[in-house]
């Protein structure tokens, strides 16, 4: 009896030790079983994140697609290009689509193949395409497969193309199914886990039992009890697949796509360790129970705790590796992580996180705001708040001031009521896709903008794009321009092959193409055109593109013809021009030689006469024969130096020459004129220098006053000068008669005159004021003419300042002082000796006519030999040699006084007479210090010549 009831006590103790480690065993299976949800839960809501990321992606690459500040016309225009360029950057997409809000396709463009399967349902694309326009968000479909299977299944991601009135249009992307498979398969799965995605209708998107791209049960519904345990809501529940596979499951609904990621564990993985745990227990009891037999109830007691405190180490070393494996995913990822509390409380971070925010500070306890400043008036600060309060996630992408960065955010509801944040610095990407966006507008602008053809060509030198000017200028065939080389289709036959050689010649040196061809119109005209493209070069110098234009040069073409044609004759125009020149240059050194001569015999033998007429009668009449040949110089004077002007045979010898002493010396001798007439004269300096030729200056201003003086009958003349920063202005002022209005233009004009109808040589001859017009062209200064009729004329004349210079005081010319005294009144015995050259007979003997009466001693000679000859045979030194300086048998008179001086051995003084006006005469005299003088001269000027040499060299 005491035996049995000692078994009966034994068990009965041994009893509760059995009922424990059972009661262990169940709560150690759901320990368990709440690790590994926790686990698959976390590993489900990665693939979600996959797949969103993923989606988003597709998402993001079409709203770049459709931002765009171009009319709706011109996107609807170029959609079909760019969808074409987007489909070659993205092979996993095999249609784009652009849909207008009446349900119609306005432009639909395949990777090619049959159209993709498109699902017309309450739920299919168009449902989705109408939802777009309604809410003006994007919208993802489910599934779309084709039964049999010709092509491979996809799903549809639609983003709104907003206008000026809301969404306008609609553009949709057909992407492959097998994208996400591959997206899940790159992320990475535990061998035997299974991941199936499924949209909003229960149908497979994708699975990662699938091998095929045309997987036949894509589009599908999975297994039935998948189905149940999704409906029934439950956290983590068993099911099967296709392959007839236990699994444990859990599910994430994305709130981007509305897709249900469900993640499928083994349930041998969960099972077999319980299924071991039980063995071991109901092991243990009867272990227990036979030991308890053995030892008693001690052992039995010391049995239960350390199988109690093994259990509680088991199920901290489990926690702790769930925990650290959650830790290590978090920290390897590329995304910043955080998470916080209901209180705001930061209670975990990743290093990404702390390198972002913080600098790489552990936060890990502070308030989220106070690491995050100023986020409360940014999206930060209320998204996360609809997340802590709606319970919903949330994704965004935001500027954040603080750290000058764009982040790209997806927040989600913790169950303790705080939030985690997944983020990612976009700062890059946003600047990238800004600037390639703000690039791509600029030069699409730039190309639709310039008149010219713009063009892109493929390294080959296919063309791949053109601007909007190529339609206007091709018309229907605009579309075959940019295929390829079928642009070579609308170039002229014969141009086609150089045309190919110069694209060769490009290529082989990557250099700058450049060619001329002729390019067909729409109206099948040949025009011109220059092409010329530059090559893109990549870091190893191999072309990747080509960017041109096409210029219409037809009409330039023509004209370069034309202008060519001109030129030619033009040419031809010129070489007769310079014939002609040559022939006026010809007639006027012939005329002015040929006139001249005979004029200065008359000249000489007039002033003869005068001392040989004793009768007023005969004095009244050389007076006028002496006022005839003067009218008759001044003639000639005039029209030679017109003729010289306008043949360029004058070359103006520009210095800085000082005013004050010109103008002195050009007004002194229109003073006693003046005088004469009974008007005042005045003079008004201003100092300094001016930049001109002294000559022609004085010649200007000579001829002003003269007209000054002429014209003013009553009043004043007035010479002012100012100078006005780098300019000075020289007025001639007068009181006479003025200008009329209508006359102030032909005033410049050869032989005009106001107020001489008649011709009325008298009066001048109209030639002085042409003279002065020309001058003043000639040196490059202003002049011009202001006048009041009856109240007199302001001749004014501009000219540049120039450089102070040293000035020597000059006593000003007097044109009226008389001729020094002739040699006659020389002493007796000290008669000058003249020697004169000349081949005109008539001024030789008119020369030593006039000598003669002067008291001279001539020897004439009608050339050099013979003048030589003579004066050898006398050996009388002359005091004076003048010289006609064109002599026949082409010789000068240079020649005749060098040869005389070198005769004697001394520097006889010499004057050369010419006709001339060109600069030969003047370079050869002034090389050798002779003085010149031109013909027709009177004997008073030649008398004052003579004069000043001999004082010269007594000096």
């Amino acid at each position: 009896m005491k035996r049995a009831r000692l078994p009966t006590m034994l068990l009965a103790a041994a009893l509760p030790i059995v009922l424990f480690a059972a009661a262990m065993t169940v709560l150690f299976d759901r320990q368990q079983t709440r690790s590994w949800e926790a686990v698959m839960h976390q590993a489900t809501a990665a693939a979600r994140a996959t797949v969103d990321e993923r989606v988003t992606t597709i998402r993001i690459a079409l709203e770049t697609l459709a931002i765009s500040d171009r009319s709706a016309e011109r996107r609807r225009a170029d959609f079909p290009a760019q969808a074409e360029r987007m489909l070659a950057m993205r092979p996993d997409w095999t249609a784009l689509r652009l849909s207008d809000r009446d349900g119609g396709t306005e432009a639909d463009v395949r990777r090619g193949g049959p159209d993709p399967p498109r699902d017309a349902g309450p739920d299919g694309v168009e449902a989705e395409i109408a939802a777009v326009f309604r809410y003006g968000e994007p919208r993802v479909s489910g599934i779309l497969a084709d039964p049999a299977r010709a092509e491979e299944p996809v799903f549809a991601v639609s983003v709104p193309l907003f206008g000026d009135g809301g969404v306008e249009r609609v553009v949709t992307a057909y992407v492959r199914a097998w994208t996400i498979n591959q997206a899940l398969r790159d992320q990475g799965v535990s061998p035997g886990w299974r991941i199936a995605v499924l949209d909003e209708d229960g149908s497979l998107v994708a699975r990662t039992l699938s091998e095929d791209p045309r997987d036949p049960g894509i589009g599908g519904p999975p297994d039935a009890t998948l189905l149940d345990g999704l409906r029934r809501g439950l956290p983590m529940f068993h099911a099967t697949n296709a392959l007839n596979e236990s699994l444990y499951v859990a599910s994430s609904v994305s709130g981007l796509t509305g897709w249900t990621v469900a993640l499928g564990m083994p349930a041998a993985l969960v099972d077999l360790p319980a299924k071991r745990t039980l063995s071991a227990v109901v092991g243990g009891g009867i272990l227990a129970v036979a030991l308890a037999l053995g030892i008693g109830w001690l052992l039995a007691r010391s049995l239960m705790k350390r199988s109690a405190a093994e259990r509680r180490l088991l199920q901290l070393e489990l926690a702790q590796a769930s925990n650290e494996r959650t830790a290590a995913i978090l920290e390897s990822t590329s995304d910043g992580v955080f998470e916080v509390n209901p209180g705001w409380r930061i209670i975990f971070i990743n290093s990404r996180a702390r390198s972002l925010l913080t600098g790489g500070a552990d936060v890990t306890g502070r308030l989220l705001w106070d690491v995050l400043p100023g986020a409360d008036t940014t999206a930060f600060w209320h998204e996360y708040h609809r997340v802590a309060t709606d319970r919903v996630p949330a994704e965004f992408e935001e500027f954040y001031p603080a750290l000058g960065a764009w982040f790209y955010v997806r927040a989600f509801p913790l169950p303790d009521g705080g939030i985690a944040v997944y983020f990612q610095d976009v700062t890059e990407g946003r600047r990238a896709r800004d600037a390639l966006s703000d690039s791509e507008r600029r030069y699409r602008f730039l190309a639709e903008s310039i008149p010219q053809i713009v063009w892109t060509a493929t390294p080959d030198g296919g063309v791949d794009y053109v601007n909007g000017r190529l339609k206007t200028y091709l018309g229907a065939k605009e579309e075959s321009f940019s295929d390829g080389w079928r642009w070579l289709e609308n170039l002229h036959p014969d141009d086609v092959e150089s045309t190919r050689e110069a694209w060769r010649n490009a290529q082989t040196t990557a250099g700058v193409y450049e060619h001329e061809h002729r390019f067909r119109r729409h109206d099948g005209m040949f025009r011109w055109h220059l092409a010329r493209a530059l090559p893109m070069l990549d870091e190893t110098g191999q072309v990747v593109r080509w960017f041109g234009t096409s210029t219409d040069i037809h009409d330039q073409k023509l004209q370069q013809e034309a202008l060519q044609a001109a030129r030619d004759e033009a040419e031809r125009a010129r070489g007769v021009a310079e014939q002609a020149d040559l022939a006026k240059s010809r007639f006027l050194a012939a005329a002015s030689h040929d006139l001249r001569q005979p004029m200065q015999s008359l000249f000489l033998f007039a002033d003869s006469l005068k001392a040989h007429i004793a009768d007023r009668e005969g004095a009244d009449k050389l007076l006028h024969l002496r006022r005839g040949l003067d009218a008759l110089k001044v003639l000639l004077d005039g029209l030679l130096d017109i003729s010289r002007l306008d043949a360029d045979a004058v070359e103006p010898t520009v210095e800085d020459v000082p005013l004050d002493p010109l103008l002195d010396q050009v007004g002194s001798a229109y003073a006693k004129v003046a005088a004469a007439k009974g008007l005042s004269f005045e003079i008004h300096p201003c100092g300094g220098t001016v930049r001109t030729d002294r000559t022609l200056l004085s010649r200007i201003l000579n001829n002003l006053l003269e007209n000054a003086v002429h014209y003013t009958e009553s009043g004043r003349i007035r010479i002012d000068c100012r100078r006005t920063g780098d300019t000075v202005r020289i007025e001639i002022q007068d009181t006479g008669m003025g200008i009329p209005p209508d006359h102030l233009e032909d005033i410049w004009k050869e032989f005009h005159q106001v107020g001489n109808p008649e011709r009325d040589r008298n009066q001048g001859l109209g030639l002085g004021l042409a003279i002065v017009d020309r001058l003043a062209r000639l040196l490059g200064h202003r002049v011009e003419a202001r006048s009041a009729l009856g109240r007199g004329s302001v001749f004014s004349i501009e000219l540049p300042a120039g450089a102070a210079v040293e000035t020597r005081g000059e006593a000003p010319a007097n044109a009226s002082a008389a001729p020094p005294p002739p040699a006659a009144a020389a002493p007796a015995g000290a008669r000058r000796y003249a020697v004169l050259v000349d081949d005109d007979a008539i001024v030789l003997l008119g020369l030593q006519s006039i000598l003669r009466d002067w008291g001279y001693d001539v020897l004439a000679a009608g050339s050099t030999d013979q003048a030589l000859d003579r004066l050898g045979t006398s050996g009388r030194r002359p005091d004076i040699v003048v010289a006609d300086y064109r002599l026949r048998g082409g010789r000068v008179g240079t020649e005749a006084i060098l040869r005389i001086r070198e005769l004697f051995g001394s520097d006889i003084p010499g004057v050369i007479l010419t006709g001339e006006t060109g600069p030969e005469c003047a370079r050869d005299a002034a090389a050798h210090g002779f003085s010149v003088a031109h013909k027709p001269i009177t004997s008073h000027q030649l008398s004052l010549a003579v004069e000043k040499l001999l004082s010269d060299a007594a000096d």
